[in-house]
């Protein structure tokens, strides 16, 4: 009964407005772990709040995202996740064709100042007919010894409200599998439900759920 509950309220939000692009979970605009080649654009920002939950705990982070420069995306993250403090996040947009759908490239640093999830990252972005965009990139984790990983994954636009996400991440050669789903509350507000780390494949105790909201907007 509850299941259904909640599939009904899903598919009656879905058709109230847009979805808009959001921030990661772990900070930069893209799908769910993973960055994408799609930036923000000038003067335009998003911010969001997640909660997650992994049965024996529960916490709680922020981040913000802003278009500073033409091409260029600043963003911050914090909370109770990264327990080190707040990080600073900066995504470079390289190049995008005219096409009707266009392949994009970006670099970026991510969590700049952390001891030992400093990365560097490569990634292009590819829309395709039917709603699909893929998304594939390489992560490198800066700490004592260079940590290179391979990033990937999809998304599929059910409509201009509602999507469904899918990729995966890796580090010190585990990678996890992750899978949610993004629909707009208003115009500019989204309401994004995952689950991470659906093999268990990490350390943290196995699989867990988040919630989050995010607000995009231009200045």
């Amino acid at each position: 009964m509850i299941k259904r509950i909640l599939w009904i309220t899903l598919a009656v939000v879905a058709l109230i407005s847009p979805v808009a692009a959001d921030p990661t979970f772990y900070g930069p605009s893209g799908l769910i772990s993973m960055p994408t080649a799609e930036s923000l654009e000038y003067q335009q920002f998003n911010v969001g709040y997640d909660f997650r939950g992994t049965g024996k705990e529960q916490q709680g982070f922020y981040k913000f995202n802003m278009g500073m420069f033409k091409n260029v995306e600043l963003g911050i993250v914090g909370g109770a996740t990264p327990t080190e403090g707040v990080f600073i996040n900066v995504k470079y947009f390289l190049i995008s064709d005219a096409t009707r759908y266009p392949m994009s490239f970006a670099v970026g640093l991510q969590n700049l100042a952390s001891k030992s999830d400093t990365g560097l990252y490569l990634v292009m972005s590819k829309k395709f007919q039917g709603g699909f965009s893929g998304h594939l990139g390489f992560n490198t984790f800066i700490s004592d010894q260079i940590d290179p990983t391979v990033m990937g994954g999809i998304e599929y636009i059910v409509s201009d409200h509602m999507s469904f996400l899918a990729d995966f991440s890796g580090k010190q050669k585990t990678y996890t599998l992750n899978g949610g789903l993004r629909f707009a509350v208003y115009p500019d507000l989204s309401l994004r439900v995952n689950i991470l780390d659906i093999g268990r494949q990490s350390t943290e105790g196995g699989s867990y759920y988040s919630v989050g909201l995010a607000y995009n907007r231009f200045m």
